[in-house]
């Protein structure tokens, strides 16, 4: 950065001081003479726990900034009045309570007029969609983890916000951005208990949020109080038990042992007769043992089923359970006066369907936070996080682009192979070692006026290995042959384990911030933020075989500069938030000026890319994003509201500065400082509706228009000397949706939430994916290139229902209730199946559907509180209905997949084959195989025959990898909950 830069950045800071942290809420409202209406001027507003206030203005009017979000006690005193307390005023952040007090002249004997505050049930200054979840919702449902938190919103799924990538949604906890800076994805190691509440926003969101397009997860944590001790601990534990249906991937009548034990066949070989025609085709093929004989070595076909038997011994039965502890202290801080902590640490253990090089994947998180009152209007805030994973790098034979760790069933299950079963070493261990520093100083300058200045500074550490080598001493494993200890052990020339990442980053934010309720109707926010990066990328594969080794290796420091000016107008009945954004980012490094086809990208030349290139300075970007909500309420419980907004977020880090080659110089994939911002255009209408104070209903529409996102076009010369992959700016969506939601948040007995979301995506890409020198091969590829994908909507629903009783339900046994303090919690979902093109022999290309999935999960928990201590025991039962639904993952290949798809009936397809069947419909493992038979003369018993078969599904050919067909079966997990 230019020395000119720098001295306008730092002027920047110096005008524009700081702005609003979304973190905190704000009262205001008017004070008024109860007898004659008008407004009192200089009424003291007091919020007691906190130790701020303000007083009214010759309007009536008040306002208190930066309050910490949850319930408070507000105290309105004036001389001549009688004192005002309003119990209860609850905070959200982002948002304003608007509190209106009566106060009445002083009357002898009366001293405190003591209400109780009730918030509307619609927030009437929040134009966008937005969920709340407190502490007291989350030990509610039957969840463990700030992931599952969001899913729970209408238009989330998996992490992704209305059809945006985990990477365009932001993870706020206390204001701190905590988003990993390579790959830009949330990082949710979190604890738990600590958490006071979640906000998740799926639209509307202010110009004072940057580089991202999909969502934003604010996340409040617990707080040390000042003059006590607090703490909580939470632990939760599933009994070791098979995370699939039917027999172990292990037993000897799974697809990757039988055909080789089973005497049937293992001797003669599967295509001996010894197995009927269709479980030929459900296994591998064998030529069988007695091919083994060999009288010159003397190997026997014995021996050699016992030398095989010895390098498939593994077995891979979970022994663990599946375990979680949260814990969290905090109080004052010993020995130091206004000085206040709080301790939080997590630990997971999750294992694997089968296991790989671990067993699975494993998380520890600490957290230290700290708060220091220099005064009643400064506080400062610090934060030491550091947190490590560990589990398996999933990409065996290429580098590793963007860090990911391998976690959850499925996604296991699509990776088992053989060698990947009985092999240990086969796909690498792989840790994330993350640390950072947060620290924010906030000032209120009056009541209405604060500014906050915020730094963050984080490293990440990446580390993929092998395992220790393999033990190649030989061992007698029967009379007569000798053995290393195969399959254990990492060996180079078992072409596994290939896959490595040793890269360091680290990132460093400064921001500051500032905002001032100017009057009753605009508070304007204002900031400017700096982010700089050190990405010191080392992927690479490695392998004695220079065939399989490649390199992927850059340092680049890029640059962001951000500001914004928002204001917030508050009407009767009208209250809007404008906002513009501007935003520079700069990537600090080089392009290439190559032609697309130049020999440098070509084996031999492409080493030495580099020094030999002519390079110039990637062009910085430059963008403004402007920003709009309005919010009309209708009544006291109901309005209007609508955003619109243009938001920007910058490609990850292996599309901006990725250089792939092999051992021998082919450069296979080049990436593109010079990226465009993706860019995401997003519109949204929605209503909210308040029903007998009690239920709300929340409608809304939305809009997205996606461009400028990265994609990698292919560039191949005539004679194939030069293939890679170049980044481009080419892919673009088009997200539409309605979202409906109906919810009771609380209640004395019952509460609980519905919602359904409808969306349609369609996608595509400008251009083209391919470029060919060859002016043949490039009009044939473009006969043949699809541009668009065909909008498929995939509709799904949630809903809650919890039911408690209350304190003192009940009879009462030596002055206690035993059955107060019950609850149950369901949570139960349904998603629409997914929808791709068949090609059928009879239709031609039609779509077909995969069936829908229902999932309804249970808690059950009983507390016990005892003065101001609180113990909660549960049970969560996921998957309470035991539901099966048929997984990709155990299909053993295309033709297996094929094999099961033609053997369905569809509503197109006619004759014996016609039928009601989706993508999904399966046979069950005690019903024999047996297909349908033609009959066209009509006979009887056949068409009894048919019809029974059609009863059973006997007629469907199963995924040969029965024990991974089916995942995820009923689980139990136990847990206790203790807070003090």
């Amino acid at each position: 950065m230019t020395k000119q830069l720098t001295r306008r950045v730092l002027l920047l800071f110096i005008l524009m001081n700081t702005i609003f942290s979304a973190t905190t809420g704000k009262i205001s409202g008017y004070v008024t003479d109860t007898e004659s209406g008008e407004p009192l001027i200089g009424v003291n507003i007091f919020i007691s726990d906190l130790g701020t206030g303000a007083a009214t203005d010759i309007h009536g009017y008040f306002a208190i900034l930066n309050v910490r979000p949850g319930k408070h006690e507000l105290r309105a005193s004036m001389i001549g009045y009688t004192p005002l307390i309003m119990q209860d005023v609850d905070v959200v952040m982002g948002l304003t309570s608007s509190i209106d007090l009566s106060m009445s002249s002083e009357i002898l004997g009366m001293e405190t007029v003591t209400v109780v505050s009730e918030r509307p049930i619609v927030a009437k200054d929040l134009s966008g969609s937005q969920l709340n979840v407190d502490s007291e919702s989350i030990e509610q449902w039957p969840i463990s983890s700030i992931t599952a938190v969001l899913g729970v919103q209408a238009g989330v799924d998996n992490m992704q916000v209305r059809g945006g990538s985990v990477s365009q949604t932001a993870v706020m906890v206390d204001g701190f951005l905590s988003n990993d800076s390579r790959s830009n994805g949330p990082v949710t190691t979190l604890s738990l208990s600590s958490v006071e509440e979640i906000q998740v926003q799926s639209g509307g969101f202010n110009a004072e949020y940057g580089n991202i397009r999909s969502g934003i997860v604010n996340i409040v944590t617990a707080e040390g109080s000042a003059d006590h001790y607090s703490g909580s601990f939470y632990y939760q534990n599933s009994p070791a038990a098979p995370k699939h249906y039917g027999i172990s991937p292990f037993d000897e009548d799974s697809y990757f042992l039988r055909p080789y034990l089973d005497d049937a066949v293992a001797w003669t070989g599967t295509g001996s007769g010894g197995w009927d025609a269709h479980t030929q085709d459900q296994y591998p093929s064998f030529e069988g043992w007695n091919s083994y004989n060999n009288p010159e070595t003397g190997m026997t076909a014995t021996a050699a089923q016992q030398e095989w038997i010895y390098e498939h011994r593994r077995t891979g039965e979970i022994t663990k359970p599946d375990q979680t502890l949260d814990l969290g202290f905090g109080g004052p801080f010993p020995g130091v006066s206004k000085l206040r902590f709080y301790l939080s640490l997590r630990s997971e253990d999750e294992q694997f369907i089968v296991p790989l090089s671990r067993d699975g994947y494993s998380s520890n998180s600490s957290r230290l936070k700290l708060n220091y009152d220099l005064s009643v209007n400064q506080k400062l805030i610090a934060t030491l996080l550091y947190s490590e994973e560990h589990s398996v790098n999933r990409y065996n034979w290429t580098t590793v682009p963007e860090g990911n760790l391998l976690r959850g069933t499925y996604s296991v299950a699509n990776l088992v192979t053989s060698a990947g079963l009985f092999t240990p070493a086969y796909y690498s261990p792989y840790s994330i070692f993350r640390g950072r520093f947060d620290v924010s100083y906030n000032h209120m300058l009056s009541s209405d006026s604060y500014f906050e200045i915020v730094f963050q500074h984080g490293q990440t550490q990446y580390q993929t290995y092998e395992m220790e080598a393999r033990d190649t001493t030989k061992l007698e494993i029967f009379p007569g042959y000798f053995h290393d200890e195969a399959p254990y052990g990492y060996n180079s020339a078992d072409w596994m384990s290939l896959g490595r990442d040793t890269s360091h980053t680290s990132s460093t934010l400064l921001k500051a911030e500032y905002t001032d309720q100017i009057n009753s109707s605009n508070q304007i926010k204002m900031g400017v933020q700096l982010n700089f990066y050190d990405l010191q990328i080392r992927s690479y594969t490695e392998s004695d075989k220079d065939t399989w080794s490649r390199t992927m290796n850059y340092d680049v420091v890029p640059v962001r500069i951000s500001g914004y000016v928002q204001d917030k107008l508050e009407f009767e009945g009208f209250i809007a938030n404008l906002g513009l954004r501007a935003e520079y980012s700069s990537a600090n490094t080089d392009v290439y000026e190559l032609d697309a086809y130049d020999d440098l990208f070509k084996q031999g030349l492409g080493n030495n890319l580099e020094e030999l290139a002519e390079k110039q300075d990637a062009k910085p970007t430059f963008t403004l994003s402007p920003r709009l909500g309005i919010s009309h309420p209708i009544t006291d419980h109901s309005k209007l509201y609508f955003n619109y907004g243009h938001f920007y977020s910058e490609a990850g880090s292996t599309y901006r500065f990725r250089l792939q080659r092999e051992s021998n110089g082919l450069v296979t994939n080049l990436g593109n400082p010079e990226l465009e911002q993706e860019r995401t255009i997003a519109y949204e209408l929605g209503y909210s509706h308040g029903i007998s104070n009690t239920y709300i209903l929340d409608l809304a529409t939305y809009y997205k228009d996606i461009t400028q996102q990265p994609g990698w076009v292919i560039y191949k010369n005539a004679t194939g000397s030069v293939n890679y992959r170049k980044a481009e700016s080419n892919n673009y969506q088009d997200i539409r949706g309605i979202e409906v939601t109906l919810s009771k948040p609380k209640g004395r007995i019952f509460s609980g939430f519905v919602n359904y979301t409808y969306m349609v995506k369609t996608s595509g890409y400008f251009g083209l994916l391919r470029q060919f020198q060859n002016p043949q091969e490039q009009r044939d590829y473009e006969n043949h290139n699809v541009v668009d994908s065909k909008p498929r909507a995939q509709p799904y629903f949630r809903a809650n229902l919890s039911m408690r009783t209350p304190d003192k339900f009940g009879p009462s046994v030596a002055g206690m209730h035993p059955a107060e303090g019950f609850e149950l919690s369901f949570l139960a979902s349904n998603k629409t199946g997914s929808q791709f093109i068949y090609n059928s022999p009879e239709a031609g290309d039609v779509f077909v559907q995969w069936v829908s999935q229902w999932d309804v999960d249970l808690r059950v928990q009983k507390s016990i509180s005892v003065g101001g201590v609180s113990l909660v025991a549960f049970c969560d039962i996921a998957n309470l209905l035991d539901n099966k639904y048929l997984s990709y993952s155990g299909f053993s290949d295309q033709f297996d997949y094929a094999d099961y798809l033609s053997s369905l009936n569809f509503s197109f397809e006619e004759g014996i084959d016609h039928g009601d069947d989706y993508v999904g419909a399966y046979r069950e493992d005690d019903v024999a195989y047996d297909p349908l038979v033609p009959n066209p003369d009509n006979d009887p018993q056949i068409a009894a025959d048919n019809e029974r078969r059609r009863e059973t599904k006997s007629y469907i050919d199963m995924p040969n990898y029965r024990s991974l067909t089916f995942l995820n079966p009923r689980k139990f997990t136990f847990g206790l909950r203790f807070n003090f």
